[in-house]
């Protein structure tokens, strides 16, 4: 049985309160609902025309662990979660924890820790570590949208779009796409190019991040 998210959280604060894990500031839980689209062009005049602001651009990179009792193979479905370490150059580093909902929504929190060495020694005892997901990162807002424009390890350029599900499909459709045609996660592409043989992914690759993030 997969433990669930929120026991999950427990278990995180418990080892904090320990000495074992600090935590700097938690996020609330939220619900995200988010798509994304293969990239072939520049788009930046499209979406200062949508009214969007560039706020940052930076390097970035998710160490993924999952369930190690998820059978091998099975598709992602209710009741699946992935817990992240994400590293940004010239930010804190931070904890998160994604709930899958459906095809494009997770439940999600988060918070800043000082320790990323540490808190990637404490998941893998009780999770699985599956690899890094490094990328390059453009974000833009506008209100509650989030547009980011990445370059992605192994995958190439996409944009991913986040917010209401409503105001997604109007910025997706401004932009000539259609959010039925939104492409899986990241990880989840990752995962399937590395069972097909086609990249070399693992525990080595998100130690080797570690030691170039930090």
């Amino acid at each position: 049985m997969q433990m669930p998210l929120r026991l999950f959280c427990i278990i995180i604060k418990s080892l904090s309160g320990r000495g074992f894990l600090f935590i700097e500031k938690q996020d609330n839980i939220m619900i995200e609902f988010e798509v994304r689209f293969p990239l072939q062009r520049n788009v930046s005049k499209e979406l200062i025309r949508l009214g969007l602001k560039k706020k940052d651009t930076y390097s970035m990179a998710d160490l993924i662990f999952h369930p190690r009792d998820w059978p091998h193979g099975k598709k992602i479905c209710p009741g699946y979660f992935i817990v992240r370490i994400r590293l940004v150059k010239g930010k804190k580093p931070r904890m998160e924890m994604k709930e899958f909902l459906d095809k494009d929504s997770w439940r999600e929190t988060g918070f800043e820790i000082s320790d990323p060495k540490g808190a990637a020694t404490i998941l893998s005892k009780v999770l699985l570590p599956l690899y890094p997901i490094v990328k390059q990162r453009e974000i833009w807002r506008k209100g509650k949208i989030e547009v980011s424009v990445d370059n992605v390890d192994h995958l190439g350029k996409y944009i991913e779009i986040e917010g209401k599900k409503t105001e997604v499909e109007k910025v997706a459709n401004s932009l000539g796409f259609s959010i039925e045609s939104s492409k899986r996660n990241y990880g989840t592409q990752l995962w399937y190019l590395r069972e097909k043989g086609k990249i070399k992914l693992g525990q080595k690759d998100i130690e080797s991040i570690l030691r170039k993030f930090i």
